[in-house]
């Protein structure tokens, strides 16, 4: 079994007492790119929309002014302690009573504005790739999620443990075990009994809430945000350990931001992390005084240790004033810097570095060309709806070993489409420059919408992509695509419906759906999206692999050894339909006893399939040695070794390069059982349940 890269840390807590504090530090004189250039932002961010409703806060913080070019304030904030498993009962579902209105979430509120309208960038030259008739996605589970509440539009994300799942949606959050089954839900503000967040203070209006696993700590990270007339908050909470159902850290802190004569609040959040931190950003919208409508971006860093054993929340803050709608990559590998994405421009990518995150933060961007794409109409869907796709601005981020993934949806031919982003980082921040390596649309031809993009990569490199879908005639849908490495610069596999609305669906309904990748193997996708029924919006929360499809094995040849039970097609199942062999005879101590030959042929000569096998054995003391056939050299490559258990141990292997695969697509592994103190035929048995490539 393939190791977890990650590295583990063990967490510790005593009692904790809740104080909220903000802390501030000098001006930093080392940015170098922060300016104050509100006026680049579109005018429809600047223009006051829906109603106000909000109530004032008693006795809010002085604001952390973030006025100065270049200027940071270090805060700090102390944690609450608190056990899920004390809410009573476990799961307390807020549910909209029958024909009373949705209440407003974040998106009608005061000084938000409906779509950005992002600048027209410099003509450039380069390609933008489309979808193949290649099937890639390979459904593994599917199930429902957090349905109607009393507020809309859900804005759903996820986050995938090792046993599991939790998601957030406007304003509650749930958690599940990977069979759908749900332990787990609670409005995160002051309306349950009581809220999430209420007992960190808490009042009736938090929105906007984003969760994540973080692979290298094993725990799991809430976050959601709150404003009201005179103040506005970041609260967040972080679990103990890999089980949501215990003990969680929380923590509230300001965010009350004060630009000139003027404080602003944040909206519309990025969240990520790498192995250092955790980061957030935020749109700045005016709440109070004299000043611009909006005021840029807030990016918020966390520095991760103290927070693992529920310590003091240690955390920078700074301000882009040219930039609005960034997102933050989600890191897997040994990055440089945390990195944050935005739009320059309709044919240019901000990429953004924060050096020096935690002690004296600044800012490194850099600017990346990239097919032009200006902003989108709103799509059409059945029943004569209009969904609100929320303009151009960039959905998520993801960066693993130098390649950073990123989405948003453009305008192609008036419709909305769904296009993704591939950058090579390089070495930036350190030296050089990110640059541009390909982008493709989810174009699915006249009619067709795509929108509401999440894109995430395995660790074979695999890229899967989920959006929604839907044209006149057509209820909204949630879909995926994916491609592997081998496949065509640009392209993404024809799309795999997994859900389709019963009604139509109208307005601000989404604003996104979300994407991670299942900490276990690496390998396996997870995405929330939504659909509408009669009730309302649903979500819906799938698990799903990106391959070639199932590649059975064609032969088998039993190298050494005695077949004394089953058939070649059992191979090709997970059933407990067992293949057995006894040993043969050797005097060699290099040669195996059992040595079975696997052929197959895949659809490609140059793509990165996996060998999958599934087998035990009924004594212990045997190691089994997986080899793969080089068609170049004619000679068997060793790629794994493995101890051989008493019950069912899977093995997944990958080839090593396209080497192991001939012209005409034939793969063969060779695997090899052998007792480690014996060579000569002795009374043990080997069975093979599942042997294939997929």
């Amino acid at each position: 079994m393939r190791a977890n890269i990650f590295a583990r840390a063990i967490a510790t807590g005593g009692a904790l007492v809740l104080l909220v504090a903000i802390g501030c530090s000098t001006t930093n004189e080392h940015s170098v790119v922060q300016e104050d250039q509100d006026t680049k932002l579109a005018p429809e961010a600047m223009m006051p929309v829906g109603p106000d409703e909000l109530t004032a806060y008693p006795n809010p913080a002085p604001p952390i002014d973030l006025t100065g070019v270049g200027s940071f304030k270090i805060g700090t904030c102390e944690p609450e302690i608190i056990d899920t498993r004390d809410f009573q009962p476990q799961i307390q579902i807020a549910r909209r009573e029958p024909g009373a209105p949705p209440k407003s979430s974040s998106i009608f509120r005061p000084r938000k504005f409906d779509k950005p309208i992002v600048p027209a960038g410099p003509e450039n030259d380069l390609d933008v790739g489309g979808v193949s008739e290649e099937q890639r996605v390979n459904q593994e589970s599917l199930f429902p999620g957090i349905s109607m509440s009393p507020w809309t539009p859900p804005d759903p994300a996820i986050a995938v443990g090792p046993n599991h799942i939790i998601q957030t949606v406007n304003m509650e959050l749930a958690f599940f075990t990977k069979d759908g089954t749900q332990t787990f839900q609670q409005t995160l503000d002051s309306t349950g009994n009581p809220g999430f967040f209420e007992s960190v203070g808490a009042g009736d209006f938090c929105f906007d809430p984003k969760c994540f696993y973080d692979p290298y700590s094993n725990r799991f990270f809430v976050l959601a945000l709150e404003v009201y007339t005179n103040t506005a908050f970041i609260t967040f909470a972080i679990s103990d350990d890999d089980d949501p159902n215990g003990i969680w850290f929380k923590y509230r802190t300001d965010a009350q931001i004060q630009v000139g004569n003027a404080t602003y609040w944040v909206d519309y959040p990025g969240l990520g992390f790498d192995q250092n931190g955790f980061y957030m950003t935020g749109n700045l919208f005016r709440l109070n005084g004299n000043g611009p409508g909006v005021a840029g971006a807030l990016f918020r860093s966390f520095e991760k240790a103290p927070l693992l054993n529920g310590g003091t929340a240690s955390f920078t803050d700074l301000r882009d004033g040219s930039i609005f709608s960034v997102q933050v990559a989600q890191c897997f590998g040994n990055n440089i810097a945390p990195m944050f994405v935005g739009r320059e421009s309709s044919s240019q990518l901000k990429l953004i570095a924060i050096e020096n995150a935690f002690t004296n933060p600044s800012f490194d961007a850099r600017i990346v060309n990239v097919p032009n794409g200006d902003g989108p109409p709103d799509a059409p869907n059945g029943g004569g709806g209009t969904l609100q796709v929320v303009g151009s601005r960039i959905m998520n981020v993801h960066w693993r070993n130098r390649r950073l993934y990123t989405c948003n949806t453009v305008n192609i031919g008036n419709r909305a489409v769904a296009r993704w982003y591939e950058i090579d980082t390089n070495l930036w921040p350190d030296s050089g420059a990110p640059t541009f390596v390909q982008s493709g649309d989810i174009n699915l031809g006249t009619g067709n919408h795509t929108f509401f993009p999440a894109i995430y990569s395995n660790y074979v490199d695999s890229v899967a992509i989920v959006f929604g879908k839907s044209r006149n005639g057509e209820f909204a849908s949630v879909q995926a695509a994916g491609r592997l490495l081998c496949d065509p610069p640009g392209t993404m596999s024809a799309p795999t419906v997994f859900e389709t609305g019963t009604t139509t669906a109208n307005g601000r309904w989404g604003d996104y759906f979300d994407i991670a990748v299942d900490p276990t193997d690496e390998s396996t996708f997870w995405v929330v999206g939504q659909v509408q029924n009669n009730s309302g919006w649903q979500t819906v929360i799938n698990s799903f692999s990106i391959g070639g499809g199932i590649v059975p094995v064609d032969n088998l040849d039993v190298f050494r050894g005695f077949q004394t039970g089953g058939d070649v097609a059992d191979l090709n199942n997970s059933n407990d339909q067992y293949l057995t062999f006894n040993p043969g005879f050797t005097l060699n101590a290099a040669e195996a006893p059992v040595w079975l030959v696997f052929d197959g042929i895949v659809f490609s000569s140059n793509c990165n399939y996996q060998f999958v096998l599934e087998s035990s054995a009924n004594t212990p003391g045997l190691t089994y040695t997986t080899e793969f056939f080089n068609w170049t050299t004619g000679q068997y490559e060793v790629v794994g070794t493995e101890d051989e258990s008493f019950n069912t141990d899977t093995l997944t292997v990958l080839p090593l390069n396209n080497d192991h695969v001939d012209d005409g697509g034939e793969v063969r592994a060779r695997v090899g059982w052998r007792k480690t103190n014996f060579t000569i035929l002795f009374p043990w048995t080997v069975s093979v349940d599942q042997a294939l490539w997929q």
